[in-house]
């Protein structure tokens, strides 16, 4: 176990041999990249003005992303770097942007979500600038954990494999869900459940929760708007206007509703369901609908 461990502080004390403040400062702005506000924002917008249906797909299977890996974090319960045990074994590491990180370490949950965020980017868009976007970020992401100390690099590795193991099942069901007779909402919904159900029978974190709720939502929007669209609609002053105002409310209300919820359950679990339940039936039924409504 020891020498296993004196690798991985080994290779962390070699990343970090290039440290400096500008790289500090652009390493914590690219692992931020990888938080749950940039995924939010990001599908949201993705969702409103490009492919719908699209979208819709890849928002789910992060989602279940997000789920998996807690579950996962939660079974292998193996602990963060630590800078008195990098010490004890003879090597210097510091910890920078420690709140960007919590909890156990493996696999890392920015390298699973980066991966398979940017990964659809990557595919549902065929712009060079888009693509080479997407793989620096899911190179650079990864990356950053390990720059700022808050992951081993086993711990990015696991979260490699695994993201492209979801990666590979999510294309599996895309295919299977074509040959059945089942509506696809659905199928997602059935999928959905088991997932969360698991997750919730073996490791009822924040986390999953949250994932749960914003999944919940999510597949919610999906039956409500009936259809998705193949293309996106355009972006004019007036469904900019829509949007950007719709990013306000709905992260307001994500602050809000913590506040307004939280003492009304007795399980702030519940209450986390509930308050990203509303969160992700605003962002994918709510604004998509005004849009709709005004011709957009």
């Amino acid at each position: 176990m020891v020498p296993a461990l004196s690798s991985q502080y080994a290779i962390l004390e070699f990343i970090q041999w290039i440290k400096n403040p500008p790289l500090d400062y652009l390493m914590l702005v690219i692992t931020n990249i990888g938080s749950e506000t940039f995924f939010s924002v990001a599908l949201l917008i993705l969702f409103w003005y490009s492919r719908e249906k699209k979208t819709y797909y890849s928002a789910f299977t992060l989602m279940v992303t997000f789920i998996l890996m807690d579950v996962l974090k939660n079974y292998f319960g193996m602990h963060r770097p630590l800078v008195a045990e990098a010490k004890a074994l003879g090597y210097q590491i510091r910890i920078i942007g420690e709140s960007t990180g919590g909890g156990y370490g493996l696999p890392s949950g920015h390298t699973m979500a980066s991966f398979v965020f940017w990964y659809f980017i990557y595919i549902h868009y065929s712009a060079r600038w888009v693509r080479i976007t997407s793989v620096f970020f899911m190179v650079g992401i990864p990356f950053s954990r390990m720059y700022l100390g808050v992951h081993f690099p086993l711990d990015v590795v696991a979260g490699y494999f695994f993201a492209v193991l979801i990666l590979s099942l999510s294309v599996f069901f895309h295919g299977y869900s074509r040959t059945i007779e089942m509506p696809r909402f659905w199928v997602l919904s059935l999928v959905g459940l088991g997932v969360f159900l698991v997750a919730l029978g073996s490791y009822p974190t924040e986390t999953v929760y949250k994932s749960g709720g914003s999944l919940a939502g999510l597949l919610a929007s999906g039956f409500l708007l009936g259809s998705l669209m193949e293309n996106g609609r355009a972006v004019t002053l007036r469904t900019g206007v829509i949007g950007l105002l719709g990013i306000v409310v709905i992260l307001a209300a994500k602050t809000g509703l913590k506040k307004v919820l939280e003492p009304v359950f007795t399980l702030v679990s519940a209450a986390d369901f509930i308050r990203y339940f509303i969160v992700a039936l605003a962002g994918f039924y709510l604004v998509p609908l005004v849009f709709r409504k005004k011709g957009g």
